[in-house]
C-alpha cells in the first residue's frame, strides 16, 4: 500500500489555480520534476480527518470521470478508507468484519 503523508502541499498551476491539498508520499518530487515549486507543512492533528474526507471525495470524483482507469481509482478510494479507519484507530480487518456482517452482507 502507498503510504499518506500528513502534509499538506501548495502549488500554482500553468491556469494559475492554487492547490492546496493532502498529498501522496512522492508528490511534492512529482510536482518540482514538472517545474512548478510546491511548499509543503505537516498537517495539524485537528485538520487530518477533514483533509482525509475531502481526499476521499476528490477520489470519487475520479473515480465518476474515469474510463479505463477504475481499478487504479478504486484503490485510491480503499486507501483514503483505510486511512479513515486508522484515524478512528480501526484496523483494516475491523472494517471488513462491519462490511460483513452490516448493510454490506453479500455484496462481496
Amino acid at each position: 500500500m502507498r503510504c499518506w503523508t500528513c502534509k499538506v502541499v501548495t502549488w500554482l498551476s500553468r491556469m494559475k489555480k492554487i492547490y492546496n491539498k493532502l498529498v501522496r508520499d512522492r508528490i511534492p518530487e512529482i510536482i518540482k520534476g514538472a517545474g512548478k515549486t510546491p511548499t509543503s507543512r505537516a498537517a495539524a492533528a485537528d485538520e487530518i480527518r477533514r483533509l482525509l474526507e475531502g481526499k476521499l471525495q476528490e477520489e470519487l470524483d475520479e473515480l465518476c470521470e474515469s474510463g479505463a482507469n477504475r481499478p487504479e481509482e478504486l484503490a485510491d478510494i480503499l486507501e483514503v478508507v483505510l486511512a479513515l479507519a486508522a484515524e478512528e484507530g480501526l484496523s483494516p480487518e475491523v472494517v471488513c468484519l462491519e462490511t460483513e456482517e452490516g448493510w454490506g452482507a453479500g455484496w462481496i
